[in-house]
């Protein structure tokens, strides 16, 4: 017994260690910002001021943006704008993978920084193990790419997760954000992250997501949020964390970077019809309006989990409870907690209608979260909450279908909520503890009701068939009803598509008491 009690001391004791040596050697020093004026001769802000000049009722204040539920146009937009910048590319990401759609990026951000385009690029520490050496061969080839890594822990490799359990949970609490911004005037914002399940290369299962282009003076709102990032002094030089790799080892990686891009391009030319047409299409889905951005400040992650540093979640409060007839939700993780139930009580309780989708058990790449949602089900459905969950196969799906429900297999991953068929949001931010309360997140809101009515009655449309709707049957259990194209309907008594053993894994977990970290 006592051995076990000296060595737990031993192992607190060198937690402790651990805990002040990181902190130790990742002072928190913020530099001064500097954002610079919008360069007035890229092509890119020609091309958006024409744009603004033809809108007819456009406001001084109005930005242009268009809706990217097309994975592959979104992956295509990014590499167009690294194709057409000439002066500056910032990305910030929360997940930035090392496969096909990764690469064939990073390949167009390299070739944008040899035409002489400043690129920075800001990676959460959660996607960037193993990589370091290639990404530090990578920006010392391109010395007009800079890369810094958010809220690192200071020990790499596999000492790592030795830091994350010394500095537990602070470690936990990332940079969710996601943006990406050409000459500081034309920005891809949303939900994607980057990587293969984000745009449907190769990928067994397609994130069903939605981005935003926006374009006007709203991008040099979000290069100023990108700034405050960048030198708020938790984002720290990737030079500082990590060794080059190996000169045979990086050829090799840079060989399947190139090869990537070049198979991107290759491909993106093979489907010029069906792009062409998709293009066509945006002509007429472009929208304007003022665009408001919100932004958590960076130094959310090391203060209390409530307090001034929570700039989204009190904002977005606001705007939901400023709804007087409908809510439209789509959150790919949900969990209202508490809070969440007593805004759509009081809701509900003044008439208005409210829609949430969100994932089934099966569709979730996160059963930890489906147990924290799980137990609200009964409880919104009471109040009178229609409730939908996407379905993970959708077999009926055309294969030329690359819309937000158009994936053979699929996971909601948008976070997106309308309100009064007028007001929209769009952004990282799912409605859950781990966005409210842990992480850093984004996202932008505007009113342009022609642009919210599609978008609900879009969804609305595709709900009866590719999600399942959640009711209550007379004996107050819960019933999953398919609603199939042939007009007939299936009733699941448990959460389809799954076997026992994971239901009974998602109903132990929702034992827990852990759902403040989910």
């Amino acid at each position: 017994m006592m051995t076990w009690i000296s060595a737990a001391g031993a192992v607190s004791g060198g937690l402790l260690g651990l805990r002040a040596y990181a902190s130790h050697q990742l002072p928190i020093k913020p530099s001064e910002v500097e954002v610079q004026a919008v360069p007035s001769d890229s092509p890119l802000a020609t091309l958006v001021n024409q744009g603004l000049a033809s809108v007819t009722q456009a406001s001084a204040d109005d930005s242009l943006f268009y809706p990217l539920d097309n994975p592959r146009l979104a992956l295509l937009t990014r590499i167009r704008l690294a194709d057409m910048a000439t002066h500056s590319i910032d990305a910030q990401y929360y997940l930035f993978h090392d496969d096909q759609a990764g690469r064939a990026l990073l390949g167009a951000l390299a070739e944008a920084a040899q035409r002489g385009v400043k690129v920075r690029l800001l990676m959460d520490e959660m996607d960037t193990l193993y990589r370091e050496p290639h990404l530090l061969r990578f920006i010392a080839d391109n010395p007009n790419i800079q890369l810094r890594i958010f809220n690192p822990c200071w020990l790499r490799g596999y000492k790592r997760y030795l830091e994350f359990a010394a500095r537990f949970p602070q470690v936990t609490r990332r940079m969710h954000n996601k943006s990406y911004t050409a000459d500081q005037i034309a920005s891809v914002v949303g939900g994607r992250n980057i990587g293969n399940e984000y745009f449907d290369v190769f990928a067994d299962v397609a994130f069903a997501d939605l981005d935003l282009l926006v374009a006007g003076q709203v991008g040099q709102r979000i290069t100023e949020d990108f700034a405050a990032y960048w030198h708020s002094g938790l984002a720290f030089p990737l030079e500082r964390l990590g060794k080059p790799a190996s000169e045979r080892s990086y050829q090799k990686w840079l060989a399947r970077l190139q090869q990537d891009l070049t198979a991107y391009r290759t491909e993106v030319n093979h489907q010029q019809n069906t792009l062409h047409e998709l293009l066509e299409k945006s002509k007429q889905a472009t929208y304007n309006a003022p665009i408001n951005v919100l932004c958590d400040p960076p130094n959310k992650v090391i203060t209390p989990y409530v307090g001034p540093n929570h700039q989204i979640l009190p904002n977005i409060k606001k705007l939901m409870e400023q709804a007087q007839q409908e809510l439209f939700i789509m959150s790919a993780y949900f969990i209202p907690g508490k809070p969440g139930m007593e805004i759509f009580q009081a809701l509900r309780e003044r008439g208005v209608n409210i829609t949430i989708l969100t994932n089934s058990l099966v569709a979730n790449d996160v059963p930890a979260v489906h147990a924290g949602y799980k137990n609200y089900r009964k409880a919104l459905l009471a109040m009178g909450v229609k409730l939908y969950e996407l379905k993970s196969l959708n077999n009926d799906a055309e294969k030329e279908d690359w819309s937000l429900f158009g994936s053979k297999r699929a996971s909601l991953h948008a976070k997106s909520f309308v309100i009064d068929r007028n007001t929209a949001f769009v952004g990282s931010f799912n409605l859950d503890p781990r966005s409210a309360l842990h992480n850093t997140e984004m996202g932008v809101y505007f009113d342009n009701p022609a642009y919210a009515e599609q978008v609900v009655k879009v969804a609305q449309a595709r709900l009866v068939r590719h999600a399942y709707e959640v009711t209550l049957n007379e004996q107050n259990a819960l019933q999953w009803l398919s609603h199939n194209a042939d007009g007939s309907t299936e009733t699941y008594h448990h959460e389809p598509e799954t076997k026992l053993w994971q239901r009974a894994i998602v109903e132990a977990l929702s034992k827990l008491p852990v759902e403040w970290f989910l």
